[in-house]
């Protein structure tokens, strides 16, 4: 019976709490229209919530995750639990809580993947499955959200103080879905699009099918920084690729079959010129970046960050920066786009290296694995950690225009790095099992870690 239940909560759980970051932020909207606006909301901590049975699984999964990965994790909490005192001390005590949170939490996707007894790629479909599929269902309502705003949508719209989200009125918005944000909607349909792009075959046209809604609202984000980030690591999952001629075909494929769907919605769709005209004009500000507000926001920005993070060099503390300042009911709030110069600021010199080291070693990592996938001739594996690179360097870049490492972002940081993790460990337990039959004195010394 236990096993059952292990068995089960494997391979369903996780995908419930995926739904939850998904679809909670819609929930709130509906209950604030229903109700009025909260700033704050118990249910923004619905998602986070649905991550505590991890705790209980983290002790006997542990090994499971890959000495990497454990590795990464012990110097995570302790550089959280170093910002976390700083801010606590400092008086942000709800808001350093909030932010502890939201950055250690994710790693428990890990812990979530390593649950069923299971291969990489048995755990890999089903995480990119139900990300697709509820990156579509969120897309289509998005779709629906940019033709005709919902009036729950219009309210937070309203009161939220979004100014860069648009108008709410039809094709006026810049479409966030089910999410609370037009870059958070946007930066999570580009990871998963990457993420599924090794199971994008011609064999399988449902995912095909699925990837058109998530394409169009993406587009629909007007998002610059999400599609430059969707570009790039399309383009190193296909340099990376084992199989890169038919991951090409695939793509290509796809993509010409985006084009056509979207071009019938452009002429069936009364009003859809006009998307088209803001769509091409936000394309055409890649060009003339030196012009656009946005940057010149962020070289000020840049300017002030360095200034407060050599004026406090410890470090402000957790919660200092960002969204989860609000929390602390902060006069006003020091929000930066731009991830490094947020956790400068806030981990100081001391813990800021060790923050970098992290997602250095996450990304190192995981491209062993994808060498040593290489070395054991196994194409699907290795076209699946071609994929890990490919989102661990898209949240490196991404990085740059904002937070990527916490909430929803981080969840897709940790379960990248957990394929890479827990295929070294398997990979280097059958070298010394291997070694062990060699040299019967040497099996002692070695073992499977699972």
């Amino acid at each position: 019976m236990r096993a059952r239940f292990t068995a089960f909560f494997g391979r369903w759980y996780f995908a419930f709490a995926l739904a939850l970051w998904v679809f909670s932020p819609e929930l709130r909207r509906f209950i604030d229209w229903q109700s009025s606006f909260h700033k704050l909301s118990l249910l923004s901590v619905l998602p986070l919530a649905g991550m505590l049975p991890g705790l209980l699984l983290l002790a006997p999964r542990w090994k499971r995750l890959g000495p990497l990965y454990r590795l990464a994790v012990a110097i995570w909490l302790g550089t959280l639990a170093y910002a976390f005192f700083i801010g606590f001390f400092s008086g942000s005590r709800v808001s350093a809580l909030y932010d502890a949170v939201i950055f250690s939490f994710p790693l428990l996707a890990g812990v979530f993947l390593a649950v069923a007894d299971d291969d990489l790629a048995g755990t890999y479909e089903r995480f990119s499955g139900a990300l697709l599929w509820l990156a579509a269902i969120s897309s289509l309502y998005g779709i629906y959200q940019y033709v005709s705003p919902p009036p729950w949508d219009v309210y937070w719209v309203q009161n939220s103080g979004l100014v860069s989200t648009g108008q709410p009125v039809p094709f006026g918005l810049r479409a966030f879905g089910t999410l609370n944000a037009y870059a958070a909607f946007a930066h999570f349909l580009s990871f998963t699009l990457v993420i599924n792009l090794p199971r994008l075959r011609l064999g399988r046209p449902l995912v095909a099918v699925l990837f058109v809604p998530c394409a169009i609202a993406l587009i629909l984000t007007l998002d610059r920084t999400a599609w430059l980030s969707f570009s790039a690591g399309t383009l190193l999952y296909v340099v990376f690729s084992p199989q890169r001629r038919n991951a090409l075909v695939a793509i290509g494929s796809a993509a010409l079959f985006c084009a056509v769907i979207a071009t019938g919605l452009i002429f069936t769709i009364k009003g859809a010129s006009d998307a088209v005209s803001d769509i091409q004009q936000r394309f055409s500000t890649l060009g003339n970046l030196s012009d656009d507000y946005s940057l010149q926001s962020r070289e000020l920005q840049t300017d002030e960050a360095y200034h407060q993070g050599f004026e406090e060099p410890l470090g402000q503390g957790l919660g200092s920066v960002g969204t989860a300042a609000v929390a602390s009911n902060a006069e006003a709030t020091n929000t930066l786009d731009n991830g490094y110069l947020s956790r400068f600021v806030e981990f100081g010199v001391v813990g800021f290296p060790a923050y970098l080291f992290v997602l250095g070693l996450a990304f190192v990592g995981t491209f062993r694995a994808y060498r040593a996938s290489l070395r054991a001739g196994d194409p699907r594996i290795a076209g699946i950690l071609a994929m890990a690179v490919a989102v661990q360097a898209m949240l490196v870049g991404t990085e740059f225009s904002g937070d990527s490492h916490d909430s929803l972002p981080g969840l897709f940081f940790w379960a990248t790095f957990y394929f890479g993790s827990s295929y070294l460990a398997a990979f280097a337990a059958k070298r010394a099992a291997t070694a062990g039959e060699i040299y019967p004195a040497l099996r002692p010394a070695f073992g499977a870690e699972r």
